[in-house]
């Protein structure tokens, strides 16, 4: 594809990035997110029903992982005008580890292998091995300070430990013999392809490359004939000789038995003497207690039944609700990973809190209306009028009748939305609309009401009940479907434990229980609460793990700031004088004593005067 073409009415090419051995990678611009990133296309000539299931799984397996040494994907669709598959991800700005690493001084090799087995242990943690370990799939990204960033790319073949078919997969010299031999896999063998990426950044250069056989690359692995060579000879640090032999041991079990044990090694090499805790407590807390899996089989059920409805012309509205904290925007996400797979029509949209007139979220819902209609000369007229409500960052034209232009545009949009195809649209936290983007969120529900749209909303607890609410007065409006309400709720004392068991891999009865008043009283049950107070324990070492074993050695001196107290602060400053009056008059009965002090202290209340007169 050439600069100026166009994907979906999206995506504009800009350049080509690279070429792959199943697609091509673009470097676009994204009209809805209004960001340059890189798109992958699947090659004509590998359209077929495999070469598609590998393309969606790699997308797949990188949706589910979020870890700064991996990279980050965003969607799966399908080019209409050649019916190909493609998806977006992050576009890294550098160079792979194979240009760069003649450049890189021995620390910073250190500190980027360092990073890439931090990323290696990630997705092994989650059952992934990544089979295609090589320094062209590293990627450096160096920052105005000259710290290196590494990303490990292209995961067109990982897959599964236990979906692991035995084919051989690869690129034959960074390979394990044990793929070659068709004997049993793990994930040791990731860690012989990281090997090899050592040794030819150490030596600059490549073992077995006299070899001119299959069979006879499988030799030499067998031997580790690698160790008398005299490239690999002439590195000079016995350290990353002994990691090379360690790693690249013929037999997996002699080889370091984990990317967790390699990372402790290179700490030591980097005098680095202690993990870093983040990286820790991310490895920890990386599910959903919830039943997820159960949530969003009833909103798949919802869908189908939505598109077996007898009036075309009607949109549905599924309402999700639960305190900050309880996993409302992991179930979108994970319903949109669905959704994409399956080759249905979506948009995901997370809506932040602004300042400006207008929230920028209505540009990403127009343009991505836009990439949904069917292309005639009408829908071209449609982006230009839209196009030009936008100035040269992105941002809403400010003027005076910016609103009236953006329903204007809304409304021809959903005129021309065809009904052959049902779009699913899920919008993260409606509750950072201001006035003016509700009265037009108001407008946008009209006309979804009569559009082919399954809209999921997520909203906070507090506010699906409060008077400024505006969903109430469409639970009527859609009568055919009624709305549908979900809640995530927190969890009760007596399921603390085996929450607490779940996201901390061990069994309830391993975990002291003299833990629970504590955690409810810092949590009230909020899993993301939870969590906060959990990772608060676990960095001072008042929850301590002794053998298998959980130990609680809380002392009562040390002060917890809890982030409950932030959530009731918030709350507190939404509510009205005369609630605010109501609620002291209960707490405190205007006593001058410590609990009306304590009260003021949680709630940030400066002047008592102020809201008792």
């Amino acid at each position: 594809m050439k600069p100026g073409q166009t994907i979906n009415e999206r995506y504009e090419i800009m350049r080509l990035l690279g070429e792959g051995g199943m697609g091509n990678v673009y470097l676009v611009r994204d009209f809805v997110e209004n960001r340059v990133i890189a798109l992958k296309l699947i090659k004509d000539k590998f359209f077929s029903n495999k070469a598609i299931d590998r393309f969606k799984n790699e997308f797949k397996m990188v949706n589910q992982l979020n870890h700064p040494n991996i990279i980050k994907v965003y969607d799966l669709d399908v080019y209409k005008k050649t019916d190909t598959y493609f998806f977006t991800m992050e576009f890294v700005e550098g160079k792979d580890l194979t240009t760069a690493y003649k450049t890189l001084s021995y620390r910073e090799k250190l500190e980027i292998l360092l990073q890439i087995a931090r990323g290696l242990n990630y997705i092994h943690n989650r059952h992934i091995v990544h089979f295609d370990m090589k320094s062209d799939n590293v990627f450096l990204l160096q920052n105005e300070k000259g710290i290196y960033q590494a990303k490990i790319m292209d995961f067109g073949l990982a897959n599964i430990l236990e979906d692991f078919s035995g084919k051989v997969r690869g690129t034959l010299v960074y390979i394990a013999p044990e793929i070659m031999m068709k004997k049993e896999v793990d994930y040791r063998a990731d860690l012989y392809s990281l090997g090899m990426v050592i040794y030819y950044i150490f030596s600059d250069k490549l073992p077995f490359e006299d070899c001119k056989t299959v069979k006879e690359i499988v030799t030499r692995k067998l031997e580790e004939s690698f160790r008398n060579e005299e490239q690999f000879l002439s590195i000079k640090e016995n350290f990353v000789k002994n990691l090379i032999k360690d790693l690249c041991s013929a037999r997996k079990e002699e080889r370091i038995h984990s990317a967790q044990q390699l990372i402790l090694y290179l700490e030591t090499a980097l005098e680095m003497n202690i993990r870093e805790e983040e990286e820790r407590i991310t490895a920890i807390f990386n599910n959903d207690f919830y039943d997820k899996d159960n949530l969003i089989s009833n909103l798949q059920d919802e869908y189908l039944n939505f598109r077996l409805r007898k009036e075309k012309r009607v949109g549905m509205l599924n309402i999700i609700i639960s305190e900050n904290g309880n996993g409302r925007t992991q179930l979108l996400e994970a319903f949109n990973v669905k959704t994409q797979m399956s080759r249905v029509p979506s948009l995901f949209i997370t809506i932040e809190k602004e300042e400006n007139l207008v929230n920028i979220f209505f540009r990403k819902l127009v343009f991505g209306f836009i990439g949904f209609l069917e292309k005639t000369d009408h829908s071209k007229e449609i982006f230009i009028h839209a196009n030009k409500l936008i100035d040269s960052e992105g941002f809403f034209v400010q003027e005076k009748d910016l609103v009236f232009k953006i329903r204007n545009v809304m409304k021809e949009i959903f005129e021309n939305i065809s009904t052959k195809q049902d779009v699913i649209l899920m919008l993260d936290d409606i509750n950072n609309l201001n006035e003016t983007d509700k009265e037009l969120f108001s407008y946008f529900l009209n006309l979804a009401v009569t559009s082919p749209v399954f809209l999921m909303v997520t909203i906070d607890i507090d506010n699906i009940n409060s008077p400024e609410c505006r969903l109430k007065q469409y639970e009527d409006t859609f009568y055919l479907i009624p709305p549908k309400k979900y809640y995530l709720e927190n969890i009760q004392g007596n399921n603390v434990l085996d929450y607490l068991a779940f996201i901390l891999g061990v069994d309830a009865s391993k975990i002291d229980d003299t833990i629970i008043p504590y955690i409810m009283k810092e949590s009230n049950g909020n899993l993301f609460l939870i969590k906060s107070y959990i990772e608060f324990l676990l960095s001072p070492d008042y929850l301590v793990k002794k053998k298998d074993e959980y130990k609680f050695k809380y002392p009562e001196q040390i002060t917890y700031h809890s982030k409950i107290i932030d959530i009731y602060q918030a709350r507190f400053s939404n509510l009205s004088n005369s609630e605010k009056f109501i609620f002291l008059f209960v707490a405190g009965k205007y006593d001058k004593g410590a609990s009306l002090d304590k009260i003021k202290a949680i709630f940030s209340i400066k002047d008592i005067d102020d809201i008792i007169t």
